[in-house]
Order: structure tokens, then C-alpha cells, then sequence
């Protein structure tokens, strides 16, 4: 029943019965860099703000992370970049998805999805990121403010699994660098974890659902495999092939 719940909710939703409830949201705006809007293709083709976000004060400050200090990126290649206190009650409805601990990595890698996906539930109720929607590059209707673009959705999604890191509900992963994967004409980011026992990398990838439903987990090895005369943002869980006749399809022949 839950995960139906998860995969059908709205942001508009979510909020409504939050207010129906007589609960007061609030967003801490904390510092927003200056960067220039640019175009859509452009935020996952500049390396310079994959550098910006694996900083190691970046990086600290995804350890930091705490259910009163939730770092969350929007508006592409954190544009704009607040931090959100949840309450006790809140963080428990997505903590409870990782209880009891999971028996096996695989039925862990389950949980986190679905925690996930009430994670962003949960901060849309603060921030506009209720608004997003899957994909941004060449998206008409994209939503602004809090349209998130893979380097936003990789940076939010590995400051929650930190979240779920710092309160011991991981058993059998732990937190690693975002993944990073490039083609000739783009490149794409996504959270990632690693299995204790075995060292292997698995991908959690938000940026190809709209905001609040559950993100792809796939192996490191399997999402970096792809064809570099392609697109770095083809959901390589679920390939697309390209139509017949056309130039890419060509070169897959």
C-alpha cells in the first residue's frame, strides 16, 4: 500500500494535507551562488560545476547533514541551494521506510529507493521542488523556480543517503562520490553507493522521474556503459533505441 501511495502522490498533495493538518512549512534560505541563467543544454556540459560540487567543502557539508540542516539544490548546477529543517515526525515517515534493517544489500537497495522517494515528497513541502519534473534538457515545461537538473538531483540525492548514512540506517552500503558518466555532446551525474562486502558501486539516480517518485538503482557498470557518440542522459536501465534510419542509429550498426 505504501509504495503505491509514494508512487502516486503529488507535491500539490503532499502540501495540501500538510496545511489540512494545521502545520506550518518554512523554508531557511541560507546563500544562493551567482551564476548566470544559461541554456538547458548547457548545465550538463560545463565540468566547472562538477568540480564546484565535489569540493571538499561540498563534501563536508554533505556529512554535516542533519534532519535541522538538509542542504537541497534547483534551478540547475546549484543555482540555488537552501538548507530545510524537517520535523521529528517528518523524518520518522522516511526513516521507517529503512526499518527494521533490511535482511540482504538487494533488499536494502529497495528500501533507499523508496525512502528516496518520500525524501523528495517531504522537501517539496519547503522548497519549489515539488515543481520538477523529469528530465530538464530541451523540456518545455520546465519549472521555474525549482526545476532540478542532474547535477541538483545528484548533489540532493547523495546529501540524503548521507542523511541515512549519519543515522545508521545503511547495513550494508555506504555513501560515495557522485557517479559520473560522458558522452561527446553531454555528460550526466547521479548519487551512488557502494556494498560493504563486495566493494560494488551502485547508481541512485533521481533526474529521470518527477520529483517524489522513485529513482533508478542500477550498477555503476552497467550506467557508465554507453555509447559516447549517444547521450549521456539516455535512462540506460530502460534504452531507448534510436529510430530506424537515423544518424545515431547508424552508428550503433
Amino acid at each position: 500500500m505504501r509504495i503505491i501511495i509514494i508512487n502516486n502522490i503529488t507535491h500539490l498533495d503532499a502540501k495540501q494535507i500538510d496545511d489540512e493538518n494545521g502545520s506550518t512549512t518554512y523554508t531557511i534560505p541560507m546563500f544562493t551562488h551567482n551564476i548566470p541563467h544559461l541554456p538547458f543544454r548547457v548545465f550538463c556540459l560545463l565540468p566547472v560545476f562538477f568540480v564546484l560540487l565535489s569540493s571538499p567543502s561540498a563534501r563536508a557539508a554533505e556529512r554535516a547533514v542533519g534532519i535541522n540542516h538538509i542542504p537541497v539544490c534547483m534551478n540547475f548546477s546549484c543555482r540555488d541551494r537552501q538548507f530545510i529543517a524537517i520535523s521529528p515526525e517528518e523524518w520518522n515517515s522516511v526513516a521507517n521506510w529503512m526499518r527494521p534493517a533490511a535482511p540482504d544489500a538487494m533488499t536494502e537497495r529497495l528500501n533507499i529507493k523508496n525512502a528516496i522517494g518520500w525524501m523528495e515528497v517531504i522537501i517539496g513541502r519547503y522548497t519549489p521542488t515539488h515543481r520538477d519534473l523529469g528530465g530538464d534538457l530541451g523540456n518545455r515545461d520546465a519549472q521555474f523556480p525549482g526545476q532540478l537538473d542532474c547535477i541538483d538531483e545528484s548533489f540532493n540525492t547523495t546529501a540524503y543517503l548521507q542523511l541515512f548514512q549519519n543515522n545508521d540506517l545503511l547495513k550494508f552500503h555506504k555513501v560515495v562520490d557522485r557517479a559520473y558518466r560522458r558522452a561527446i555532446i553531454d555528460q550526466h551525474w547521479a548519487g551512488q553507493i557502494e556494498t560493504l562486502d563486495s566493494g560494488e558501486r551502485w547508481v541512485v539516480d533521481s533526474w529521470f522521474q518527477n520529483n517524489g517518485y522513485l529513482p533508478y538503482i542500477q550498477k555503476t557498470e552497467k550506467w557508465e556503459d554507453i555509447n559516447i557518440f549517444y547521450t549521456a542522459n539516455l535512462d540506460s536501465s530502460q534504452p531507448e533505441p534510436p529510430k530506424e534510419g537515423s544518424f545515431f542509429s547508424r552508428l550503433f550498426n
